[in-house]
């Protein structure tokens, strides 16, 4: 059963440490020359900011599944059914950006209904939301391999290196129950569908309970998945991530200050060689922030949708009441 434990410190993910070691710091960690490459961008998953992403991440969940790692059911498309008690009960017109829409109404039955679940590849570190602009990235190569991820801090890398990191590869990526299944035919309740909903008689009932619905979709879906969170909406997850980020950040800028390697290699140029061990670092990062979502016990903010921050929500509100419960 999941576990819903206290909020996650920085500090706990990245050392503030102000010392110097060559176990820590990644510019004593040598490898062959990276070559000069843009990084490619993020590819799907940018779902920040409220509408629901097309199901793509092609790269990572090739990448995933290349690596052996497969959703919990097997098969990358369509891995398993939950059961919950509701059932369609009709439809209601609406438009969402300019478009006609039919939205469906879910009503809560006496019986159980089966319901299509599809996983999704979810990038531990979101590229679009968290590493793009961070503190890391003028440490990840030079001008030419930031330019999908610079905004306004400019490289401090030499020209032709780089640390060869790649935000879809496998080691940046979990899958995580979705409501793609249901989206992608237009039976996943949307927004502007259930506001539609309101508006017919009985809608407020009719909303409550399609929202109902919604609810007890996710809640099945992280059961039968054990215990993974649901994915779909995850802006106070990407700003936790970028957050960690910038402690990451901050943390090379002291480095590089004191660090012997970077000293010696900036007395002839204001660039310097990249820090190989980032990428560990950053891979490192990645395996953490899993352990958060796949895990038995969950940490806020590090929630991947608002449904499952409610669900967490809940089962601590349950667990406090049967506590507080008096003994019979």
């Amino acid at each position: 059963m999941t576990q819903v434990g206290e909020p996650i410190d920085i500090a706990e993910i990245v050392s503030d440490d102000q010392k110097h070691s060559k176990s820590t710091c990644p510019w004593h960690e040598e490898e062959t020359q990276g070559q000069s490459e843009e990084m490619e961008e993020q590819d799907g998953d940018d779902d920040a900011h409220g509408s629901i992403p097309d199901n793509s991440g092609k790269k990572l969940g090739s990448n995933l599944t290349a690596a052996r790692n497969k959703p919990p059911g097997g098969n990358v498309y369509q891995t398993d059914v939950v059961e919950i008690p509701y059932q369609q009960k009709g439809t209601v017109a609406y438009k969402e950006k300019g478009k006609p829409k039919k939205g469906l109404i879910y009503l809560e039955d006496e019986e159980d209904w089966l319901y299509d679940l599809q996983y999704a590849p979810h990038h531990l570190i979101p590229g679009n939301e968290s590493l793009k602009g961070s503190k890391v990235v003028p440490y990840l190569g030079d001008e030419t391999t930031i330019a999908n991820y610079k905004k306004r801090e400019s490289s401090k890398i030499k020209d032709g290196f780089s640390i060869g990191y790649d935000v879809n590869a496998a080691e940046n990526g979990v899958w995580l129950p979705s409501p793609y299944a249901l989206s992608m035919s237009n039976e996943w309740p949307s927004i502007p569908g259930i506001e539609a909903i309101k508006k017919k008689r009985k809608g407020i009932d009719l909303a409550a309970s399609t929202e109902d619905f919604k609810a007890a979709y996710v809640a099945a879906s992280i059961e039968v998945s054990r215990d993974r969170q649901f994915h779909m909406r995850h802006a106070d997850y990407s700003a936790k991530v970028q957050e960690m980020l910038g402690a990451m950040g901050k943390r090379l800028k002291f480095l590089k200050s004191v660090c012997p390697v970077t000293k010696e290699d900036s007395k002839n140029s204001d660039k310097i060689d990249p820090p190989y061990g980032l990428k560990n670092r950053l891979n490192a990062l990645s395996k953490r922030l899993e352990g958060f979502l796949i895990g038995k016990v969950w940490r806020p903010p590090l929630f991947t949708d608002d449904l499952t921050k409610q669900y967490a929500e809940d089962l601590k509100e349950a667990k406090k009441t049967s506590k507080d419960k008096p003994i019979l």
